[in-house]
């Protein structure tokens, strides 16, 4: 991870402290985090900076991408990712303490089918407003806490950590949470997450870069990036089926000749395979 930017998601619903933590994270403050009624952060945003020990963080902000109104809510997400291309090394579910609502419940639910029933091999859940423990373990409030919060730090393999948003200047609070980070992505083999596959190529790996975050979309398909789909004739022509077949293999950049060449109506054509 020396020569590489840790690269780190926020998640969690409106007024837990988010983007607050975030700037801790960052040591400085680049997201706006005020006490407001309605939601500070409207899009997804993020931040460059060297973190404690001088390890190297790219933080994403997002809005609440659990809140059913959100308009354009794919669109967040999609932003969400491209800003954390290739993949985000974690996701960092915010929590705050001792509040824990219908919504929140449902939370892990979301995530999954928002990012992939992959996401919590990656997710960190990271309570906010940890002042109010007063003084006391977070391990005591845990072991009173709802089952459904129990279940959901299950899901996350167990893994949390607590901020005190109010205290940006301990720095050792930020150093113990990228620890715990840099232990889950040694523990998932270096792979950063994406949602083609779950877990992702390994940093060290050279074509990991630039390998897209979202599942190639059905070429011909209408209204998902491919060609626009032709009439019923059209498509029973063996020869524009052929043709079909050669666009959409030439979009996957793997091109590997066939064994032999096919003959369709009299013509020669190489075919690449996927």
């Amino acid at each position: 991870m020396e020569n590489t930017h840790l690269r780190v998601v926020l998640l969690g619903r409106r007024g837990t402290g988010k983007s607050s933590a975030g700037n801790t994270l960052l040591g400085r403050t680049e997201f706006p985090s005020v006490l407001s009624s309605t939601a500070v952060t409207t899009r997804c945003g993020s931040a460059h900076a060297a973190g404690a020990g001088g390890r190297r963080l790219h933080v994403v902000d997002t809005p609440d991408l659990f809140d059913e109104g959100l308009p354009d809510r794919q669109a967040h997400i999609r932003d969400c990712l491209a800003l954390s291309a290739p993949g985000p090394h974690a996701f960092l579910l915010v929590l705050q303490l001792g509040r824990f609502t219908e919504g929140e419940k449902r939370i892990g639910g979301q995530m999954k089918q928002a990012f992939g029933p992959g996401v919590t091999r990656h997710a960190v859940v990271l309570f906010t407003y940890g002042d109010d423990l007063g003084g006391a373990p977070v391990e005591d409030f845990l072991r009173g806490a709802q089952a459904e919060l129990k279940a959901l730090l299950e899901a996350c393999g167990n893994r949390y950590h607590v901020f005190n948003n109010r205290d940006a200047g301990d720095h050792r609070q930020v150093s113990q949470l990228l620890d715990k980070i840099e232990g889950l992505v040694r523990e998932n083999g270096g792979a950063y997450y994406t949602q083609r596959t779950g877990p992702g190529r390994r940093e060290e790996d050279p074509a990991a870069d630039g390998r897209p975050l979202i599942e190639e979309e059905n070429p011909g398909e209408p209204g998902r990036g491919g060609p626009p789909s032709r009439d019923p004739e059209e498509g029973s022509n063996p020869i524009w089926k052929f043709f079909r077949r050669c666009v959409t293999c030439l979009r996957s950049f793997r091109r590997r000749k066939c064994p032999g060449r096919r003959r369709q109506q009299g013509l020669n054509l190489l075919c690449w395979k996927n």
